[in-house]
């Protein structure tokens, strides 16, 4: 049902090349990237293709790479953040971001995967962070016999511990979800300054900040943020699929209606984790079946990984997984 995109072209001007590369010049690149890594990023920088398939609209519509591929202020804000048009960055517009150099290495192994800097992150042990403890869901899983949901403040060595021996097939999950930037340690907030489309597109009034880590699958259900989004991927891979704001309105509906519930949910509250409502949620927006609606209106799945960026407007309904090895992180603005 996804139709391929057309392949762009990324140009980055003398400017924006010399920042990037003084970023990471060779005294001061991070451990974290090997030399044939450094050397593939600041390839990239210097005019390659970068498929929009990043960007699938689920049926019919407008290609949402053409947008912001610029990655510009200017672009962002007059094609994207004014007419509330969700939009991919360009392909690792954020790799700068200190936090992606100092919280994660590669592994060594031929999976290629990113796994935690424990010398690091073990600094910041006694954190308290929300931790989110939930089976490992399984496609034949159609009642709700060992199906659990519940969160918990605990120290951050906790979740830590837990992804040292983690792995897809791990029964129990942990995901660090929602951690507020305002509640970590100062020395982790100076590895996530605020970008520059988030302090200057609007009034420059930042809502919450979050971060988001897990090992796959990691699982967000279909909701809204009451301001708008922008979402950058710090580590592994994530697969978000985006609704318009009348088109999530009626499949929430429908959901809610069809189990005798009435109003808004509480997000990632039970209701949303688990049971029931989570299960068809989760079929309308993953199956792969629906079409689009009488009006037309379209959705649109984005894949993002290690240093790309994605605005999601006010009231635009979204879902996201998380997918492949190793770990997976997220930070998000919400921002007027």
């Amino acid at each position: 049902m996804l139709c391929s995109g057309r392949l762009g072209q990324l140009s980055k001007s003398d400017i924006e090349t010399q920042e990037f590369l003084q970023n990471f010049d060779s005294n001061s690149a991070p451990v974290a990237f090997t030399g044939e890594e450094r050397e593939e990023w600041l390839r990239q920088l210097r005019g390659v293709a970068v498929s929009s398939d990043a960007f699938t609209q689920l049926s019919f519509g407008v290609l949402l790479d053409e947008l912001c591929k610029d990655g510009s202020l200017q672009s962002f804000v007059e094609k994207a953040f004014v007419p509330s048009k969700p939009a991919l960055l360009p392909r690792a517009h954020f790799i700068a971001l200190p936090s992606i150099q100092k919280w994660f290495r590669t592994t060594q192994d031929e999976t290629g995967g990113v796994t935690l800097n424990y010398s690091h992150l073990s600094n910041f042990g006694d954190a308290i962070v929300p931790l989110e403890f939930t089976p490992l869901s399984t496609a034949s899983a159609t009642d709700q016999d060992g199906d659990y949901f519940q969160r918990a403040e605990v120290p951050f060595y906790m979740f830590l511990e837990w992804t040292k021996s983690a792995t897809l097939e791990t029964s129990e999950r942990l995901y660090l979800a929602q951690a507020s930037f305002a509640r970590l340690p100062e020395a982790l907030r100076m590895d996530l300054p605020t970008p520059e489309i988030v302090a200057q597109s609007g009034t420059g009034d930042v809502y919450d900040t979050n971060i988001w880590m897990g090992i796959p699958p990691t699982y967000s259900p279909l909701h809204r943020d009451p301001n708008p989004n922008l979402f950058v991927q710090l580590a592994g891979h994530k697969i978000v699929r985006i609704l318009p704001p009348e088109m999530g309105d009626k499949i929430f509906v429908q959901v809610r209606t069809a189990l005798g519930r009435s109003g808004s949910a509480v997000f990632r509250g039970e209701d949303m984790m688990k049971g029931q409502e989570k299960r068809l949620l989760e079929d309308q927006v993953w199956n792969d079946t629906s079409a689009p609606d009488e009006a037309g209106e379209v959705g649109y799945e984005a894949h993002v990984g290690r240093g790309d960026g994605l605005f999601i407007p006010k009231g635009w309904w979204h879902s996201v997984k998380g997918v492949g090895e190793g770990i997976t992180a997220s930070v998000n603005w919400w921002f007027r």
